[in-house]
């Protein structure tokens, strides 16, 4: 009967063992998947920070682009010519117009 419960106590404590080595590979993993989480959170987050400023610039790039357009019209407008010699800035002008028309 000693034996028994020698043995009882012998696999209770391996058990016990075996149960701390788990949890201690259950934290493990949950402290690398919390670093790949925050890293690749980190990543997301500055990709979507690049895109905005490209974003941006491409958008003030195009706004600079119409007020030199624009300032140029006015220019022609002044020295009283009606047309553009070039068609896609014609073009433009002409949309940029009817646009402002229709805001009007």
């Amino acid at each position: 009967m000693a034996t028994n419960n020698r043995l009882i106590e012998e696999l209770a404590n391996e058990l016990r063992r075996r149960r701390f080595s788990l949890l201690e590979d259950i934290a493990g993993s949950q402290r690398a998947a919390r670093a790949l989480i925050e890293e690749r959170g980190s990543e997301i987050e500055e990709n979507a920070q690049k895109d905005g400023i490209a974003s941006l610039v491409s958008y003030l790039n195009g706004r600079d682009q119409k007020m030199i357009e624009q300032k140029f019209i006015d220019q022609l407008h002044e020295m009283g010519l009606s047309f553009l010699p070039w068609p896609d800035v014609r073009r433009r002008a002409e949309r940029r117009v009817r646009m402002s028309n229709d805001r009007t």
